[in-house]
């Protein structure tokens, strides 16, 4: 009688566990899909640049900038701006923007990685820019896109030789999304030269 008892409340207890979990695992995709589309611009006073493209738009134009894409795994198309080297170099830098920003933001960093004879690839983030995408994801599907902007390189025509280098440059907090996309490697790939944080 004793062990049928204790048989009884071992099985409710299993019960309630495995309830608690569900109800906590959809509690919390509730609170993330929350936290995921919330409108930060709005919340923290920041500025919302994140489709302001016609800048980079201009000097595609202009200075015969070659607009690239790539699809991401989830069928996501993410754009961006390819300017190779006069020097026919085998070494590029990614530029990443930060959060409502595109990829007019790193502008300004182009003329420096040229001079030092670098191709240089500009890209609009999933929800910025041109890229499609409603928001971030705050680091869940960027390690993807990475690996897919990575791959474009690997196939270009400015990649066919080696030894080539990567050079990094995320503004805060981009960051967190390459961050999260090496993280996300085995290993590093011997490509990756350096990864230089700047708060911006």
């Amino acid at each position: 009688m004793i062990r049928s008892i204790l048989k009884g409340i071992a099985g409710l207890a299993a019960v309630l566990i495995v309830l608690a979990t569900a109800a906590g695992a959809y509690a919390g995709n509730l609170a993330y899909n929350e936290f995921r589309e919330a409108p930060w611009d709005q919340i923290l006073g920041i500025r919302n640049n994140s489709r302001h493209v016609a800048p980079i738009r201009v000097l595609e134009k202009e200075r015969q900038w070659e607009a690239v894409r790539v699809n991401a795994p989830d069928g996501t198309i993410l754009r961006g701006t390819y300017i190779a080297s006069t020097s026919h170099s085998h070494k590029t830098v990614i530029l990443l923007h930060g959060l409502y920003q595109n990829r007019s933001m790193c502008l300004g960093y182009v003329p420096i990685y040229q001079n030092l004879g670098y191709n240089v690839l500009l890209i609009d983030q999933r929800g910025h820019g041109e890229s499609e995408g409603a928001h971030t994801d705050w680091g869940l599907s960027e390690p993807e896109d990475m690996e897919m902007w990575m791959q474009w390189l690997r196939l270009s025509s400015a990649c066919t030789a080696f030894p080539w280098g990567r050079l990094w440059r995320c503004c805060m907090p981009a960051v967190t999304v390459s961050s999260r996309w090496l993280l996300s490697l085995p290993t590093v790939p011997m490509e990756i030269s350096f990864l230089w944080a700047e708060k911006s």
